[in-house]
C-alpha cells in the first residue's frame, strides 16, 4: 500500500468514527429527553422506569452509554424532587431506585447530605406526627406535650444611644430703625436611638398548648390561642399575645431552623 492509500485509509477512518460518536451523541441526547420527562416531576414511577428500558433498547445503547450520563440524570431527577424544599419517602425511593438503574451506589449520589436531611425533616414535620423531644426541668401541664426546642435569645427594644444635639441663636438683620428679625434659632434638645438587644439566653420550646422560652434571666410563656400574630423571619420569629403590650421577639440562635420552627409553630397553632 503506497503512502497516499495509507493516507486516504486514515482519513476514511476518522471520518467513520467521527461519524459514529455523532450517532452515538445524537441517541444519548434522544436518551436524554426520555429521562428528562421521567424525573420531571421528582418521581419515577413503575412504568417511566419500563419506558427507560425500552428507550434504552430502541436506541441500541448499552449499558455502559447510559452509565456515562448518570451524574447528570441523578442530580437533574434530585433537583426536581427537592425543587420545593421537600425530600418525601416516595421521591427518596424513586432517587434509590433511578440511581440502581443507572448503576450507581447509593453513597455517590452527587447532593448535600445535610440539606436532604433538612428537606426530609421539613416534608415530616409537614405530614407526619410531630416528634415528641425531652425538655429536662419544663413544668408540663396535663395533656402538655413538648414537640420542638430551639437555642435562642430574647430581645427587646431598649434605648441603645443617647446624644445631645446643640441649639442655635440663629442669626438676625435689620429691617427697620429699631427693628430687627431673628431667623433659624432653635433649642438644644436630646436625641435618643433604640434598637432591640438580648436580654435573655435560653431555648424556644413548642407545645401542643403554649409556645415557652425558658431564659436564663428571664421567661415567657402564652397559650396558642391567645396568640393573635406569628411573623417569622430569617432567623427569628416575632409572636403577638393577647393582654400583652409588647410583642415577643425570639432570635434563634441557629438560623437555619427558622423555617423548621415556622413549620412546627403553623402546625400547633391550626391544631390548638
Amino acid at each position: 500500500m503506497s503512502v497516499w492509500d495509507r493516507i486516504v485509509h486514515a482519513y476514511r477512518a476518522l471520518q467513520t468514527e467521527v461519524a459514529r460518536a455523532a450517532e452515538r451523541q445524537r441517541r444519548l441526547n434522544e436518551f436524554r429527553k426520555v429521562v428528562a420527562a421521567a424525573v420531571a416531576d421528582g418521581v419515577v414511577t413503575l412504568d417511566e422506569f419500563d419506558a427507560l428500558r425500552e428507550a434504552q433498547r430502541q436506541l441500541g445503547l448499552t449499558d455502559a452509554d447510559v452509565q456515562a450520563i448518570r451524574g447528570e440524570v441523578i442530580r437533574q431527577a434530585l433537583q426536581a424532587a427537592t425543587e420545593d424544599k421537600r425530600l418525601s419517602p416516595e421521591e427518596e425511593r424513586s432517587l434509590q431506585q433511578l440511581a440502581e438503574y443507572f448503576d450507581l451506589p447509593a453513597d455517590q449520589i452527587p447532593a448535600n447530605r445535610e440539606q436532604l436531611d433538612r428537606y426530609r425533616l421539613l416534608y415530616q414535620l409537614e405530614h407526619e406526627p410531630l416528634p415528641v423531644v425531652m425538655v429536662p426541668g419544663l413544668v408540663l401541664r396535663r395533656g402538655e406535650t413538648p414537640h420542638w426546642s430551639e437555642p435562642g435569645e430574647l430581645l427587646e427594644e431598649r434605648v441603645i444611644n443617647r446624644r445631645y444635639e446643640g441649639g442655635s441663636s440663629g442669626f438676625s438683620f435689620r429691617i427697620a430703625k429699631g427693628v430687627r428679625y431673628r431667623v433659624g434659632g432653635h433649642r438644644g434638645r436630646i436625641v435618643t436611638e433604640t434598637g432591640l438587644v438580648p436580654i435573655s439566653r435560653g431555648d424556644l420550646v413548642l407545645t401542643n398548648r403554649r409556645i415557652v422560652f425558658r431564659g436564663d434571666r428571664r421567661s415567657v410563656a402564652a397559650e396558642w390561642t391567645k396568640v393573635i400574630d406569628v411573623s417569622l423571619y430569617l432567623d427569628g420569629i416575632k409572636v403577638s399575645v393577647t393582654n400583652r403590650a409588647k410583642p415577643v421577639l425570639i432570635r434563634f440562635a441557629d438560623s437555619r431552623n427558622a423555617e423548621i420552627v415556622g413549620v412546627v409553630v403553623s402546625r400547633l397553632i391550626n391544631e390548638a
